[in-house]
């Protein structure tokens, strides 16, 4: 059962896909930081994305620290970690870069270990 739910941030039009998830009010507050770090390649420039399926551009992955961006890489790509960098960029950058690379959204990783990661669609 999917629960949609549109939501404006920033002047960004977001639509919530819950997938059977509760989102508490203090998570959602977190999920709101001024500052986000995402993982592009050195070789490329290409950034870290989650692409549910093939069909879809993707979705951009996003860190709430710089931390759990190094974390990710170091749990999930170990042997190639070296070839990426962890970039910031502040929330109200999010909207250009969405359009200019063409991404159907963000996806906020809230666990890298497992890693855990809430979708939002950008319309």
């Amino acid at each position: 059962m999917r629960d949609t739910r549109k939501l404006k941030l920033c002047d960004i039009p977001l639509c919530f896909l819950f997938e059977g998830l509760f989102f508490s009010l203090t998570n959602f507050i977190s999920m709101l930081s001024d500052v986000y770090y995402l993982v592009r390649s050195k070789t490329d420039g290409n950034y870290l994305i989650a692409r549910p399926d093939a069909e879809t551009s993707g979705y951009l992955l996003l860190f709430q620290e710089n931390f759990d961006a190094l974390s990710y890489l170091n749990t999930h790509a170990a042997e190639v970690a070296n070839r990426f960098a962890v970039e910031s960029i502040a929330r109200t950058q999010l909207g250009n870069l969405l359009k200019r690379w063409g991404f159907n959204g963000v996806g906020i990783v809230t666990d890298p270990l497992l890693p855990k990661v809430e979708f939002l669609q950008h319309n």
